[in-house]
C-alpha cells in the first residue's frame, strides 16, 4: 500500500486477521460474521479480543464497501460510471 497509515501497538493482529479473510467476502462484499468468529476460535481469542475484532472488521469492511464503490465503474455512482444509462438498467 503506497500511503499505509500506521497503526497503533496492538492493532496489527486485527489488521492481519482481517486481511487473511478478506477472501471470505460474500457476494455483497462483506467479511460474514461466522468467518471472523471462526477465525478468532480457531486462534484462540478471547472474548474482549472477539468483540473488538468483529467491531473491526465491521469497521473495515463499511470503509472497503465505500472505497469500492467510489473506484469500481461497475458500481452505481462510481468513477467512470454513467449514470445517465442507469434508467436501461431498471436503475433510478
Amino acid at each position: 500500500m503506497a500511503e499505509a497509515p500506521s497503526l497503533r501497538e496492538g492493532l496489527d493482529l486485527y489488521m492481519n486477521a482481517y486481511m487473511a479473510l478478506t477472501s471470505c467476502r460474500t457476494e455483497h462484499g462483506a467479511v460474514p460474521w461466522t468467518a471472523v468468529a471462526q477465525y478468532a476460535k480457531f486462534y484462540s481469542f478471547d472474548l474482549e479480543q472477539l468483540d473488538d475484532f468483529v467491531f473491526y472488521c465491521s469497521e473495515l469492511d463499511a470503509e472497503y464497501r465505500l472505497w469500492e464503490k467510489a473506484t469500481d465503474p461497475k458500481k452505481v455512482g462510481g468513477i467512470g460510471k454513467n449514470n445517465g444509462n442507469n434508467r436501461s438498467r431498471g436503475i433510478r
